[in-house]
């Protein structure tokens, strides 16, 4: 680490410390200006800057330390090699510790007018970078454009709180930054601004307790990598309890299961620990085909979705005190994707533990695909009607009761069947839809309708049957049907009839048949 030292004629020089070495020292925050304003390493090692404006802060800290009776101080502008990759990168993992290991921090609010007394404006609260420099040392004093002091984190703490959304409990180390929920300590971050889009994400480092590589030029993807590491290193789920706002512009109903910015954690800083699920054990982690779990999932009857444990709740009276959960829309064998991502759910009753994978990003592309690869069923209008109800789906997850549509998933391969039972069983058959959806070979739906006896026996191997011989299903037609014969009576029968409407073939995986079953009299001999 370099400290700054300020000698008694006012030069200003650089020293390096190995870590057991390090002195007592005071450190600035503050929000930079223009870059040809501040004052490099660069500028120290060759000795120029000091015509710049920057110049001002570095002699306000020395001259400040000193009176603290502090010999050395730091700042981030000059402190660092920023032409060193490595060094910097160091820095930013290192940068939280430095701040808590500093006697004191001097909080420069350049635009805090001398009269004015609110702090709210001030941009200092706004600049990702000084939400750690505000939590992580143990006295924060605040000084306004002219230098002058304005009181400390202690005395404003109030004040910081109701800015910041920051509990005063954290801001004056009275609660361990370890007891807050990963999704709380993000959604502090929602607001807050970057000069660059990484710096979002590595600005949030020393709060989460991670460490990793800095990737200037990846963008969004270094808040991706970022939540990576926190479940490679937590149990906490409560980093899966984001909301969306703008879900038009990013996929519509459909996501990954991981956040594209802070701004989706903004919701989230009411959340706390669900005493009901403590000792609630949730297995996760990150794999090739995205992120893999063993939990329980409910199932929430008016969307057709599964719902994912968070283990969190609302702190609120309002909320009912529920268990919150994910949404997730079923896409394939064992496969997920985050839906509804502009809410939670409440989980009341939770089902067995299952194992299966959810996409951690999902591109506007595969967002879309899973919104048009549907297959609607208009007729009957309730599929619980007095003649015709659902037994069995499969997979479950991929149908919407509410609209009454199956989802073929981004991935464009889809198999399954929806078995119907009707109310007549005990003298007519039951009956099977199976549905096949194959983008690489075909943007068309295909069909087979199966007598329940049949089922029977097609059942146990229905997947080698139809998955892997795409001939067993007929070619398209705008039509199929089944004939039923009357258990006892042959001279009944019924006809069950789909219909695939004519103004929605194929073209983007989108189709809309209706189910019809008929009564028909088989003429005597």
């Amino acid at each position: 680490m370099r400290l700054l030292r300020r000698s008694d004629t006012g030069d200003i020089t650089l020293t390096q410390f190995s870590d057991k070495d390090i002195p007592h020292y005071a450190i600035l925050s503050h929000t930079w200006g223009p870059d040809a304003e501040e004052v490099t390493f660069g500028d120290l090692v060759n000795g120029t800057g000091r015509d710049k404006s920057g110049y001002k802060k570095i002699l306000f800290c020395g001259e400040q330390a000193a009176q603290d009776g502090l010999e050395y101080f730091w700042l981030d502008t000059c402190c660092i090699d920023k032409s060193s990759s490595a060094e910097l990168t160091e820095a930013i993992n290192s940068m939280f510790k430095w701040y808590r290991a500093s006697d004191i921090c001097y909080a420069f609010l350049s635009d805090l007018e001398h009269g004015k007394q609110s702090l709210w404006d001030c941009k200092w609260f706004r600049r990702g970078w000084t939400l750690q420099e505000l939590i992580a040392p143990s006295i924060v004093r605040f000084y306004d454009a002219e230098w002058n002091f304005r009181g400390d984190k202690l005395t404003l703490r109030s004040e910081l709180a109701s800015i910041t959304q920051v509990d005063p409990d954290v801001l004056t180390n009275a609660v361990s930054l370890a007891e807050v929920p990963v999704a709380v300590r993000i959604s502090w971050a929602a607001r807050r601004e970057t000069k660059r889009e990484e710096d979002r994400a590595y600005s949030l480092l020393g709060i989460l307790g991670i460490n990793m590589p800095m990737l200037y030029g990846e963008g969004e993807n270094s808040f991706i990598r970022l939540q990576k590491e926190i479940i490679r290193n937590s149990p906490d789920m409560s980093i899966f309890g984001w909301t969306r706002t703008n879900t038009i512009a990013q996929g519509g109903q459909y996501s990954g299961l991981l956040a594209s910015s802070p701004a989706d954690f903004e919701d989230s800083r009411s959340l706390v620990v669900a005493q009901d699920t403590v000792f609630d054990i949730c297995e996760f982690s990150i794999t090739n085909r995205g992120l893999k779990f063993e939990v329980p999932l409910s199932m929430d009857p008016s969307t057709g979705c599964h719902i994912l444990p968070i283990n969190h709740k609302r702190n609120s009276p309002n909320t009912g005190g529920h268990s919150l959960g994910v949404f997730l829309r079923q896409v394939g064998p064992s496969l997920y994707v985050r839906a509804l991502p502009h809410l939670v759910g409440s989980i009341r009753r939770r089902r067995s533990i299952k194992s299966f994978q959810v996409a951690t990003t999902l591109s506007l592309k595969e967002a879309t695909a899973i919104r048009e690869r549907v297959l609607s069923i208009t007729r009957p209008i309730h599929l619980n009607h007095p003649d015709i109800g659902l037994s069995e789906i499969e997979p479950v997850g991929c149908w919407d009761p509410f609209r009454r549509m199956l989802f073929a998933g981004h991935t464009g391969v889809f198999l399954g069947f929806l078995h119907f039972m009707p109310e007549w069983a005990d003298e007519f058959d039951s009956f099977v839809l199976v549905c096949r959806f194959d983008w690489t070979r075909d943007p068309s739906w295909r069909f087979d309708l199966v007598r329940g006896d049949d089922w029977l026996d097609i059942r146990p191997r229905y997947h080698n049957l139809y998955e892997y011989n795409y001939s067993a299903f007929m070619m398209y037609r705008p039509m199929l049907s089944l004939d039923l014969p009357h258990l006892y009576d042959e001279s009944r029968r019924k006809q069950v009839v789909v219909y695939l409407a004519s103004d929605e073939l194929p073209t983007k995986g989108c189709a809309s048949l209706s189910l019809e079953v008929k009564d028909l009299e088989i003429a005597a001999e």
